[in-house]
């Protein structure tokens, strides 16, 4: 049985992480790292200077929270490049970074296949 309640975000919940660094994990669209500048009803976020993590790996630990707290190993991460905007329609988790985690995000090769 499919769950079709539209959950909402309880009001305030997210205000403290406007304007920082954050990894967005949705459930189509991949994962994305980038400053939020606008939280949704429905897992709606809306990112800038965002890149999608397409493919990564945690400079310690194995999870996102490893690479929301240590940043990754870009040698062997696929990282696309930067985009001034983008909403993402189905965010199903926020994560913070931490400083280190944003300048490895932020200065891994952009990957061109």
């Amino acid at each position: 049985m499919i769950d079709t309640t539209e959950y909402k975000a309880a009001p305030g919940l997210t205000d403290d992480l406007i304007g920082r660094h954050v990894i967005i994990r949705s459930n189509y669209a991949g994962v994305h790292a980038g400053t939020l500048t606008a939280v949704g009803p429905g897992g709606k976020v809306r990112l800038s200077a965002s890149r999608r993590l397409w493919y990564w790996w945690a400079a310690q630990g194995h999870t996102l929270t490893g690479v929301a707290l240590h940043g990754l190993k870009a040698d062997k991460s696929k990282i696309a490049g930067a985009l001034d905007d983008i909403v993402i329609l189905d965010a199903c988790e926020i994560i913070p970074t931490t400083a280190q985690a944003q300048a490895s995000i932020e200065e891994a090769p952009t990957y061109e296949p």
